[in-house]
Parts: structure tokens; sequence; C-alpha cells
């Protein structure tokens, strides 16, 4: 349950955050977004998936890196005010 909740929450922070990178036309900050959002969703197929749950850690490592990453990149963007003067 616990699992399934912090999914939800994410996905709902995760929207808002590609709905703002979608609305100021950053693409490549959009389209890495979409990227991250695949792999939670791989994440979470894998984990429910027991005859493909080995390769859960593995995906997990490529996902947090990559959606680190990819808030890095958002929050660089935002800072130096990429984002808001397009």
């Amino acid at each position: 349950m616990i699992t399934n909740l912090a999914s939800l929450f994410g996905l709902i922070a995760t929207i808002g955050i590609m709905v703002g990178l979608y609305q100021t036309k950053a693409r490549m900050l959009f389209a890495f977004g979409v990227l991250n959002m695949i792999l939670v969703c791989l994440n979470n197929y894998l984990y429910y998936n027991q005859d493909l749950i080995v390769y859960l850690p593995l995906v997990q490592k490529v996902t947090f890196v990559s959606f680190l990453g990819w808030i890095c990149g958002v929050s660089i963007n935002a800072r130096s005010g990429y984002l808001y003067n397009k």
C-alpha cells in the first residue's frame, strides 16, 4: 500500500512539472521527463511481475540516476531563469 501511495504522489508531482515544461516549451527536459515516467512504469511492472523481479535492482538504479539528473536539469534551468524568459 505504501509503495502504491508513493507512486501516486510522485506521479502527481511529476505531472505538475511536466505541464510546466510543456507550457514553457522546454522540449529536451520534457522528453527526458517522459523517459523517466516510462522508467518508473517499468519499475512498477517489474515489481509486480515475479518472473522479472530479478531485473528490478538494476532498473531501479538506472531510474534513480536518470530521475536525479532530470530534477537537477529542471532546477538549474529554473534557477537560471531559462524556463521563465521564453
